[in-house]
């Protein structure tokens, strides 16, 4: 049973975010059961609490209610994978565009050398759930330039919600000799000197990197 600890949130978000975060980080694989009971000996909170959070989990997609049984992941197939990614790409690419015009000094020297420390992990090192995490942060962090927080929690929502799937498939295609850390620093590199058209081919073209890999491994 995990300790109490003192929570800035409800508690019905309080595991709600648990939860999510384990999706994320692989702690569950697409076949476990996850059930109240399990929760409320993990994170000793009322039941209540618990069943609150399930219910929300299924709102947002993290989640299915098997009835009787428990809940699953939700799992997707190659071609909504290939539609998340494609809706992904031109969402980013066109707030990329608008955030342009905005980009004032102060926000071009926050991309500094320090901006990508914590967003890669260099190859050979780190699980398929940190490189994934890492990369979804280097998105976000992107994404926030524009100051939209419409695009930023459409982002943010898309990203989550689908990561047990991302993981589910970045077994069968990453195979630990890759890192995001050169296309993430050339997409920056580009932002910073301010080439619109080549931050955004190179932007595009990361995302597609993973349609592309899926589709050939996969397919």
């Amino acid at each position: 049973m995990e300790q109490k600890v003192e929570r800035a949130v409800s508690t019905k978000q309080y595991v709600y975010n648990q939860v999510a975060q384990d999706i994320i980080t692989g702690v569950y694989s697409p076949d476990t059961i996850i059930t109240e009971s399990m929760l409320l000996r993990k994170y000793d909170v009322s039941r209540v609490s618990v069943r609150e959070a399930l219910i929300e989990l299924c709102k947002d997609n993290y989640l299915r209610s098997i009835p009787r049984t428990g809940y699953m992941l939700v799992t997707y197939s190659l071609e909504e994978a290939i539609n998340i990614i494609d809706f992904r790409a031109d969402l980013e690419v066109c707030n990329l565009r608008r955030s342009f015009p905005r980009l004032t000094d102060e926000k071009i020297n926050a991309l500094g050398p320090d901006f990508l420390s914590g967003y890669f992990h260099p190859v050979g090192q780190g699980t398929i759930a940190e490189h994934w995490t890492a990369n979804m942060n280097f998105h976000l962090a992107l994404c926030s330039l524009s100051g939209n927080k419409y695009v930023y929690e459409v982002l943010s929502k898309l990203l989550y919600r689908n990561s047990s799937y991302f993981q589910y498939f970045y077994e069968n295609v990453w195979d630990g000799h890759y890192s995001f850390e050169g296309k993430h620093k050339k997409i920056v590199t580009a932002v910073i000197e301010r080439d619109l058209e080549k931050a955004c081919d190179l932007l595009r073209s990361d995302i597609n990197d993973v349609k592309n890999s899926l589709i050939n491994r996969l397919k």
